[in-house]
């Protein structure tokens, strides 16, 4: 048996990139910015087949100023490849709404 435990950091507050929308922001084929509604929560993970449906510091989502988005970029994807993913918000996982 394993046990795993995620120590939360700090949450980046950042603004989203510009022209970003809720949802998938598809950047290039091999680069996505991922964005969620989700205000009055503390922290936002990206888990998906990506990142071995791990939360880690690199999937950490940023916050916008505002307090009610979070986003992340995410790079190295494979063009045409579709992939599952979930987020991980204030510990409980959540489909993407759009």
């Amino acid at each position: 048996r394993q046990f795993q435990y995620l120590v939360n950091t700090p949450t980046v507050t950042a603004a989203a990139p510009a022209g970003t929308k809720d949802g998938i922001n598809y950047n290039s084929p091999t680069r996505v910015t991922l964005q969620l509604f989700a205000p009055l929560k503390q922290t936002a993970y990206l888990i998906g087949d990506f990142n071995n449906w791990t939360p880690s510091v690199a999937s950490q989502m940023k916050r916008t100023p505002d307090g009610s988005r979070y986003w992340l970029e995410v790079d190295g994807l494979t063009a045409g490849q579709e992939y599952a993913f979930q987020y991980l918000v204030d510990g409980i996982r959540v489909g993407d709404p759009y």
